[in-house]
């Protein structure tokens, strides 16, 4: 995966592999991605339910009980990661800012009591730095103000 990015000239500089007991994470920019199963019986990527749109119909997409929110695709053989790629560095530039960086918006009451960014337009929102302090749990306004 790291190839496909590194090959379509991403820069690896904001990608962070997590290895966990039952799957590996891929953030960017510190938001979980992809995520990534690999073992004797089954193996599979996971990325955020927002992103079916952009699969075929005719790719299997399946869910699991623990990770409410994510659709598995399982990987058979090295052509399957081949066939997702474009998918990959999708999300990859979903996740990365589109701008300079701000402090915040005017909805920073709004997103303080929500504890994350309410703001609807996503690709503005990734550009704010207060929402970036939301994610780490650090809450500077509003009545869940913990700073």
């Amino acid at each position: 995966m790291l190839e496909i990015f590194e090959s379509n000239e991403k820069s690896l500089e904001s990608v962070e592999l997590k290895i966990n007991k039952q799957y590996s994470t891929v953030s960017v920019e510190n938001t979980a991605a992809i995520r990534i199963k690999l073992s004797s019986k089954t193996n599979y990527i996971s990325v955020k339910s927002r992103y079916i749109h952009l699969f075929k119909e005719s790719m299997k997409l399946t869910s699991g009980k623990s990770e409410k929110d994510w659709i598995r695709y399982q990987i058979t053989t090295e052509y399957d990661l081949d066939e997702i790629s474009n998918i990959l560095l999708y999300i990859y530039d979903d996740c990365k800012p589109s701008g300079t960086m701000f402090g915040c918006c005017s909805r920073f009451n709004a997103c303080s009591d929500a504890k994350k960014c309410v703001n609807p337009n996503k690709q503005h929102a990734k550009n704010c730095w207060y929402n970036e302090n939301l994610k780490r749990g650090k809450i500077f306004y509003g009545v869940n103000r913990n700073i």
